[in-house]
């Protein structure tokens, strides 16, 4: 997750308190542990239980004040756990409480002294959670529908996510792919060679609106090795010759098939334009397609 997006999830989830921040949590989880792993607990009369996560018998307290204050913490701590004891600790050894701020020393003990083996996530745990155990798929999803997020922020976070693990998957080079400018072929010729006369408008059409992300790939490329960019060109350059049929035909396939890599799904809007502005961009510097009729 790049630097801007961490920084606007960090502070969307500083301000979220009371229930919006027990909702964000309740969504985070959901998507991190599925609906079989972690079950949302009603607001009122919770029993002092915002969440049950299943897989390791752990209850869930959440809370979210505008500013942290010790004694306040220390009553809700208290009252939580004593209601925790008295509904759940029977059959649930596991408690948990988390919290929309940086953790303070005083909350751990504060804690440990209700619960030897009680467990606080802060704000820093629930970025670190985010970043390291939900996909940007997943990112996109929590930080629009639940946090308000706007999509633009969510651009770069894909597309190091996709060139990451072609990175990844990435075999070894063979022929040489190294980007030789005066082997490139202008963009509106190459569609003319490598599509059928009825869908030539379409992919100049679609080449114009992708090739606005193309500032983004350069960026995130520059930063791989010289090698590194070798194999991300050969994988998709090896993946896109493993279908048959028309250049475009080649193009829908190996798009379908990295939309279902990376979402699951074949239908996602989001994923599909920028594995679209990947490839096109490859296609642009004549990695993909033929360059001469």
């Amino acid at each position: 997750m790049n630097t801007a997006l961490k920084s606007i999830f960090t502070d969307k989830i500083r301000t979220s308190t009371g229930f919006d921040f027990e909702d964000f949590v309740n969504d985070l989880f959901l998507l991190r542990y599925g609906h079989k792993d972690f079950t949302p607990i009603r607001r009122n009369k919770d029993k002092g239980s915002d969440g049950i996560i299943e897989i390791s018998r752990t209850i869930v307290a959440c809370y979210g004040p505008q500013k942290y204050d010790e004694k306040k913490f220390k009553k809700k701590a208290t009252d939580d756990f004593s209601s925790y004891q008295d509904h759940w600790e029977s059959k649930y050894e596991n408690w948990l409480m988390v919290v929309n701020h940086d953790i303070a020393p005083d909350q751990k003990k504060i804690m440990n002294s209700l619960k030897n083996d009680s467990t606080i996530l802060g704000l820093r745990g629930l970025i670190n959670l985010i970043e390291t155990e939900l996909n940007s798929f997943q990112r996109r999803e929590i930080g629009q529908s639940t946090l308000q997020i706007p999509a633009l922020y969510f651009a770069q976070d894909y597309l190091e996510e996709i060139l990451g693990d072609l990175l990844n998957t990435s075999l070894p080079i063979g022929k040489n792919l190294k980007y030789i400018k005066k082997d490139v072929v202008e963009v509106e010729k190459k569609i003319k060679i490598n599509y059928d006369p009825d869908d030539v408008a379409g992919a100049l059409d679609e080449y114009t609106l992708i090739s606005l992300e193309f500032h983004k790939i350069d960026k995130l490329i520059s930063s791989y090795e010289d090698e590194e960019i070798l194999r991300i060109k050969h994988t998709i350059l090896s993946d896109h010759n493993k279908f048959g049929g028309s250049f475009k035909a080649k193009l829908e396939h190996q798009t379908e098939t990295y939309l279902e890599r990376y979402s699951g799904s074949k239908i996602n809007n989001d994923y599909s334009y920028y594995i679209r502005a990947i490839l096109v961009y490859h296609f642009e510097q004549c990695f993909l397609g033929k360059k001469v009729t």
